[in-house]
């Protein structure tokens, strides 16, 4: 019978992390015991036995990130469309409120436990169990958390105008020593697993959304850490991730043409000798008419097109993209 390598807590996750790293096999079959659970304390008014619009969006956006996650894991993209009814159902959340409190839990043992039998299927035993231990360290871990919010405070920081701003921000407690270790184990662990270094800046974006939600409390405590609601909506401040822009010039195939609205002239390409697809827009004041007839031309001849295009990206994602300039050229062979 496999021994079984109990995980009870964060310290446990990370014992386990940290000799998988160091080249040591895994020495028996990881067993989730109780662990992981997010515990967020609300204190408020309007936190008595309820939950408001605000902070149930939060625990959306959790739930939001753990198909992400998965999506990730078994389909190599974010893009959460990939997931069925039933693997959505699967891995559900459950926010448990405490009577009479303003106390949330969430449960993420079982839904680890799913995610490790359906996305386990593409992995060996030891991926599967190290991946499952990373998720849990980065979805609810404390050190990931503090992580966060010193990552936040070192931003506002450098951002404030004000004396009260900088005080109500040194108030933030500093990781310890001990979080700060495991902050190491955790890089060198994403470093190692590129999906999960990925996962990692979904999380980034779910924490930020999250804590505005917990903002609209007078004092929010998660992971045992407590800060108040001003200092909470301090750190979520410019916090979301912005995209950046990045030509994507090259050779492409026109899949669809749309100029259905006048307001605007719509393609969907794919890059030649590539899987890459986007939609992009061209603008009146960009390209001419005739210009326009080439793309028009080259869907209908499946023919292929030179496009200058510029594109915001966002973790390899093109949030948006604009056509600048074509030529029809054929490609180098």
């Amino acid at each position: 019978m496999a021994r079984k390598l109990a995980i009870k807590n964060e310290a446990d996750a990370f014992a386990v992390i940290k000799s998988f790293l160091e080249g040591e096999p895994l020495k028996g079959e990881i067993h989730l015991e109780g662990w992981p659970t997010l515990r967020v304390r609300l204190v408020g008014d309007k936190f008595e036995a309820s939950i408001t619009p605000s902070v149930m969006k939060s625990f959306l956006e959790l739930q939001n990130l753990v198909y992400k996650s998965y999506a990730l894991a078994q389909y190599g993209t974010e893009d959460t469309r990939k997931l069925s009814k039933e693997e959505r159902d699967e891995l559900e959340i459950e926010v448990k409120v405490e009577e009479g409190s303003s106390i949330f839990e969430v449960d993420f043992q079982e839904v680890l436990i799913k995610f490790a039998e359906k996305a386990g299927e593409n992995m060996t035993p030891e991926m599967t169990a190290i991946t499952i231990l990373g998720l849990g360290v980065l979805w609810v871990g404390k050190t990931s958390y503090t992580s966060y919010l010193n990552h936040r405070k070192d931003m506002r920081l450098s951002e404030a105008k004000t004396e009260e701003q900088r005080d109500m921000l040194t108030a933030i407690q500093e990781q310890s020593k001990q979080e700060t270790a495991r902050l190491e184990t955790l890089t060198k662990l994403l470093v190692r697993q590129p999906a999960l270094e990925q996962i990692g800046r979904q999380t980034y974006d779910a924490r930020t959304e999250m804590l505005r939600g917990f903002a609209t409390a007078d004092e929010a405590t998660v992971d045992g850490v407590t800060i108040s609601g001003d200092v909470a909506q301090e750190l979520i401040t410019n916090a979301r991730r912005k995209a950046a822009e990045k030509r994507l010039d090259g050779y492409y195939r026109i899949l669809r043409v749309d100029s259905s609205n006048p307001e605007e002239f719509r393609v969907k390409v794919r890059k030649h000798k590539g899987t890459l697809e986007f939609e992009a827009v061209v603008e009146d004041m960009s390209l001419d008419a005739e210009k326009k007839e080439v793309l028009q031309y080259a869907e209908w001849e499946r023919t292929v097109v030179h496009l200058s295009i510029n594109a915001k990206v966002l973790d390899e994602d093109i949030k948006q993209a604009t056509i600048l300039g074509v030529v029809r050229a054929n490609p180098p062979e």
